[in-house]
């Protein structure tokens, strides 16, 4: 009897010495890591903002064979949505802010878990990209005596996913083409400028010429609207004809050679251009 009341009396005072930590403990987390990846930030943001792409690389679905992914919303950016069930339980995470190349938020939300924030940032340095990955969130009394705890169970995690992020990203090719696709584009309003020059300089070429529709379109207080277009109208290594364009949310007559104009509405031959711009002409 009596080793029971003692067995009980230490119970009692671990127990009281729990709560009185988890009232001191704080309410909320924050857990950060940081790596450097030799790639351009728009090559390592299209890895990040689509959930499709981190099966590839995420140390949590290469270590779960039993892991099972349903992804809903968009391919990518706000709304890209992945639910799994696994040996680690049910999950879901999903897209919430997505700022190219710069700035993805997410929210996790683990079972038996208050959901809590996914941040990625990526910093432009000389050597490639800095990402930062951090979690933030909260835990109510008496859970919250975990947060003391967290950044050493979760930065294993988020040591081990930046390193598989930055292998699988070096280890790609500088630069692929996505899908062909057939698409037809509405009529838009435009502002463009007709010129040439040698095919070795389009590159410098363009870059000229939409800087001088910017001043432009800044004079008539219009804003770029979509990416920037080029019409090719003749082509040889000695002179290749050109016109730079770049749609604006407002028709704007124009100004000197800087022409306004609306386009028709027609068919096009489209794919996408994954790499640094170095490349484009390869």
């Amino acid at each position: 009897m009596k080793t029971l009341k003692i067995v009980g009396l230490i119970i009692a005072i671990v127990v009281a010495l729990f709560l009185i930590v988890a009232a001191l403990a704080p309410k909320t987390f924050h857990v950060e890591r940081k790596i450097v990846i030799h790639a351009p930030a728009a090559t390592v943001f299209d890895e990040l903002n689509s959930f499709q792409k981190w099966a590839l690389w995420s140390p949590w679905v290469l270590a779960d064979t039993t892991i099972k992914n349903i992804y809903t919303g968009p391919e990518q950016g706000v709304g890209n949505k992945v639910s799994w069930t696994g040996k680690m339980g049910p999950g879901s995470q999903e897209i919430k802010e997505s700022v190219t190349p710069k700035y993805i938020s997410t929210s996790l939300a683990l079972n038996n878990f208050k959901p809590f924030e996914g941040r990625y940032c990526l910093v432009t340095v000389d050597s490639g990209t800095e990402v930062t990955w951090a979690a933030n969130g909260s835990m109510g009394y008496p859970r919250n005596i975990f947060t003391l705890f967290l950044d050493k169970m979760m930065a294993p995690d988020f040591e081990k996913a930046l390193g598989n992020l930055k292998i699988h990203v070096e280890s790609m090719p500088a630069w692929k083409l996505g899908e062909y696709k057939i698409e037809e584009l509405e009529p838009r309003a435009i502002l463009s400028v007709l010129d040439s020059c040698p095919a070795a300089e389009i590159g410098k070429k363009l870059g000229s010429l939409y800087g001088e529709i910017g001043g432009v379109m800044a004079k008539n207080k219009g804003q770029f609207i979509g990416p920037v277009m080029a019409y090719y109208y003749s082509y040889s290594p000695e002179k290749v004809v050109l016109e730079a364009a770049v749609p604006s949310t407002k028709e704007i007559k124009g100004e000197g050679r800087v022409k306004g104009k609306t386009t028709v509405k027609t068919k096009v031959l489209g794919v996408t251009f994954h790499g640094d711009y170095q490349f484009i002409q390869q």
